[in-house]
């Protein structure tokens, strides 16, 4: 309730304020009922307030407006904060990973899909292109055999081999297909169950320095050794296919990893990073995404934090 209607509130319920007994009463229980629905101001404060200018009311109109400035700045300045508004900040975020390719047929409604996840305050969205289709017929100049050995890397570790496209890997552990909207929000559900075992990971930039910080383990976490990754990011590109089983669409990427590179070795305790932000910006991106990711066979990844503007 604001502090203007809270006032109209009263002076309707209360009336005209006078030296009778039981009207200041009436007004303190009033006063005490709206403090009970949440106000957040404190009746005997709003009390002491109509109290000391109880005798307001006789000197007309200048007298009312005076009151009510006077009120309205005490009750400004011992209000209780009101809570916040929009979205919950979200402290650990779930990271996921699609392995696409500009000449796979299959992989424009997992672009689509994973657009979605872009937009999302509990994920950190990656799309890696790989190369592995570009003898079709179309070269994806995004792709790098480093993405498409990133793909194999995870596959090895699930103990599976299984390596495809559109291809979905979620908090480094989880494997889907990338078109499976509803699998993949149950992912990320599951991860985020588990976030109590996460690191804390921090990203902050200024003028000349790009700052990576990374909490410790705390009591009863997992332990382990860990790599720190940068990796640095175009945020959209559209590309118009000219050759390939996508022959003549336009599509749409979104959080292209163009470079990935190690950073930080991460031994369970706290720890600071700072690289030079312009060596980093000079490289065609307009972002760059931060995580740890553990060196076991799980690969899981503990922790991450996104930068989306330069």
């Amino acid at each position: 309730m604001s502090l203007n209607s809270l006032l109209i509130k009263i002076f309707s319920e209360v009336g005209t304020v006078t030296e009778n007994s039981s009207s200041v009463t009436r007004f303190f229980r009033h006063c005490e009922l709206v403090y009970n629905n949440n106000s957040g101001v404190s009746p005997y404060l709003m009390g002491y307030v109509m109290v000391i200018n109880k005798t307001v009311f006789g000197w007309g109109m200048t007298g009312l407006v005076a009151f009510m400035v006077m009120s309205l700045t005490i009750l400004s300045a011992h209000a209780k904060p009101s809570a916040p508004q929009g979205k919950a900040l979200v402290k650990n975020r779930v990271v996921i990973e699609l392995f696409t390719s500009q000449g796979c047929s299959s992989c424009p409604k997992a672009d689509r899909v994973f657009e979605k996840m872009t937009g999302r305050d509990d994920v950190i969205a990656l799309s890696f292109h790989v190369d592995y289709w570009d003898y079709l017929g179309w070269t994806d100049k995004m792709a790098s055999p480093v993405n498409s050995k990133r793909q194999r890397d995870y596959a090895r570790a699930r103990g599976d081999n299984s390596v495809f496209t559109p291809q979905v890997i979620v908090g480094g552990e989880i494997s889907l297909v990338g078109q499976s909207e509803k699998n993949i929000n149950k992912a990320i559900a599951k991860k985020s169950r588990e976030q109590g075992n996460a690191i804390d990971v921090s990203l902050r930039e200024n003028d000349k320095s790009l700052l990576i910080e990374i909490g410790a383990v705390a009591k009863g976490q997992p332990k382990g050794d860990g790599t720190v990754w940068l990796a640095l990011i175009k945020k959209k590109q559209r590309v118009k296919i000219r050759r390939g089983e996508n022959r003549g669409k336009t599509i749409t990427y979104h959080n292209v990893v163009h470079e990935l590179s190690p950073v930080g070795r991460w031994m369970g305790q706290k720890m600071k990073i700072r690289l030079p932000r312009k060596h980093w910006m000079q490289r065609g991106s307009d972002g760059c995404v931060v995580f740890l990711q553990m060196d076991d066979d799980k690969r899981r990844i503990r922790g991450a934090a996104q930068l989306t503007n330069w």
